[in-house]
C-alpha cells in the first residue's frame, strides 16, 4: 500500500511494507516518533511537559551539539483497502486511503542553542550565528483514492485538510553583543508563515521493480525494490494565513529569552515578531507546492530465504530534518514469524538501532516496530520510537 503523508520513518520494517499478493485486503497502522542528535529524552520531555534545565543537562547537550541541530517527530495513523480483482480500467484495480498525520520539527545553530539556555553574556564581543535556523508544524488529514495495477504501480490522487500549521526559517542571521552588554544588534532575513486552514490536492506515485544483484548467488542480494513520491501538488492557503518577512538590521538595548514551550501550538507568535522586531507582515490567501516525499527501500520476499537484507531511503522536504537512509536485515525466524534488525542514519536523530516484529498467517498479518530499541531501556537515549500496523487479508 501507499502509506500516508507523513508515513513511518523508515520503510520495510511493519507489515505495511512487505510484499503482498493478496487481490483484496485491507489495514490500520498507528505510528509515532520523535527525536534528536543533540537533546537526549530528558531534555525532550522537559521541553514537551515543562520542567527544570538544569546545568549538567545543558553542558550535555553543548557536548552533544553539532553547527545545525534537529528535533522533531511524527504522529500517524490511518485506514486502508487495496482491489485488484476487481477492475475499473483494463487491468487496473483500485485502492483507497484515509489517514492522520501530525509532524513537528526545529533545526537551530549550536549557537542558537547557546544563546537561549546560557544567555547572551557568552557572546561578548562576538556574534552567535542563526543561519539556517527553522521550524515547522503541521496537522492534516488525508483522503487517497487511486488505480492499482497488480501491485507492482499504483497512481493515485490524494487530497488534504490542514487545520493548524507553521512554517519558519532564518536564511541568514547573527546576533551581536558588545563588551558589559551595552548593546544587542541583530541582523535577519528570514520568513515565518502560519495558517488555520488549508487545503492541498496532489498525486502519489509508486512503482515496484523485481530486482537481483548477482552476488554469488546469494539470496541477499535478491530484491523487490519500490521507488514512489507522495503529495507532488499544490497546497491553497485560505485568506487568514500570515506571513511575516525579516529582512533588515535591528539595534536593542536588552535581549532576553525566557522559555520555550507549548512547541505544536505556537513556537512563534507573529504578533510578538511584529511588535518587537516591525517586519513586513502580510494576511491573506496564497498558493505554494505541497510539502513532498520522495523514496525508495527494499524488502524481502518469503519464498527467496529466511535471511535476506532490507534498506531503503527517505526524503521530506520542509520538514527541518535530514534524509533518512537505513540497512539491516529480515529473518525468518518461523513460518508465520519474520523478525528485523536495522540501523537507521540520519532524520531528527543521527544514529539508531530498529527491530520489527511481523506475524505472517494466511488470511491475518500484526506487525510492531521500533526505530529507537534503546529507548526502551534507558532515558540517555535520543528519541522514542513505536508503530503498530494490521492487516486483513480478504482474498
Amino acid at each position: 500500500m501507499m502509506p500516508a503523508l507523513c508515513s513511518a520513518q523508515n520503510m520495510g520494517n511493519d507489515i505495511r511494507y512487505r510484499f503482498d499478493t493478496a487481490q483484496i485486503q485491507g489495514g490500520y497502522y498507528l505510528e509515532g516518533y520523535y527525536g534528536s542528535n543533540m537533546l537526549d529524552n530528558n531534555f525532550i520531555g522537559i521541553l514537551r511537559n515543562g520542567g527544570h534545565i538544569d546545568t549538567e543537562m545543558k553542558d550535555k547537550g553543548m557536548a552533544k551539539g553539532s553547527d545545525l541541530n534537529r528535533v522533531g517527530g511524527e504522529f500517524n495513523t490511518g485506514f486502508y483497502f487495496s482491489d485488484t480483482e476487481h477492475k475499473l480500467f483494463g487491468d487496473w484495480g483500485y485502492y483507497a486511503e484515509a489517514s492522520s498525520n501530525t509532524s513537528v520539527g526545529l533545526e537551530f545553530t549550536k549557537d542558537m542553542y547557546e544563546l537561549a539556555l546560557y544567555g547572551n553574556q557568552v557572546f561578548e564581543n562576538d556574534s552567535a550565528m542563526l543561519h539556517q535556523t527553522g521550524y515547522h508544524f503541521r496537522n492534516n488529514k488525508k483522503l487517497t483514492f487511486g488505480l492499482n495495477l497488480n501491485n507492482q504501480l499504483k497512481v493515485g490522487l490524494t487530497f488534504l485538510s490542514f487545520n493548524n500549521w507553521q512554517l519558519g526559517r532564518i536564511e541568514s542571521g547573527k546576533v551581536f553583543t558588545a563588551t558589559g552588554a551595552s548593546y544587542i544588534e541583530m541582523d535577519l532575513f528570514g520568513r515565518f508563515e502560519q495558517g488555520t486552514r488549508a487545503n492541498g490536492i496532489g498525486l502519489d506515485f509508486e512503482y515496484r521493480i523485481p530486482l537481483q544483484f548477482k552476488f554469488n548467488g546469494d539470496s541477499l542480494t535478491q530484491s523487490n525494490t519500490v521507488f514512489g513520491a507522495r503529495n507532488v501538488g499544490v497546497l491553497f492557503n485560505n485568506s487568514q494565513t500570515t506571513t511575516l518577512s525579516l529582512d533588515t538590521s535591528y539595534y536593542y538595548q536588552g535581549f532576553e529569552i525566557t522559555s520555550l514551550n507549548n512547541i505544536t501550538n505556537t513556537f512563534v507568535d507573529p504578533v510578538a515578531i511584529q511588535d518587537s522586531l516591525v517586519p513586513v507582515a502580510d494576511t491573506g490567501s496564497n498558493v505554494q507546492a505541497l510539502p513532498f516525499e520522495l523514496y525508495f527501500y527494499k524488502h524481502s520476499i518469503p519464498e527467496l530465504g529466511k535471511v535476506q537484507s532490507i534498506f531503503g531511503f527517505r526524503y521530506r522536504n520542509q520538514a527541518n530534518a535530514k534524509a533518512i537512509v537505513y540497512l539491516g536485515g529480515d529473518w525468518r525466524a518461523k513460518e508465520h514469524l519474520a523478525i528485523s534488525s536495522y540501523l537507521v542514519f540520519g532524520g531528527y536523530n543521527n544514529v539508531q538501532l530498529g527491530t520489527a516484529i511481523n506475524i505472517v498467517k494466511p488470511k491475518f498479518r500484526l506487525g510492531i516496530n521500533t526505530n529507537n530499541l534503546l529507548s526502551f531501556f534507558t532515558l540517555n537515549s535520543y528519541g522514542r520510537s513505536i508503530g503498530l500496523s494490521l492487516k486483513y487479508i480478504i482474498k
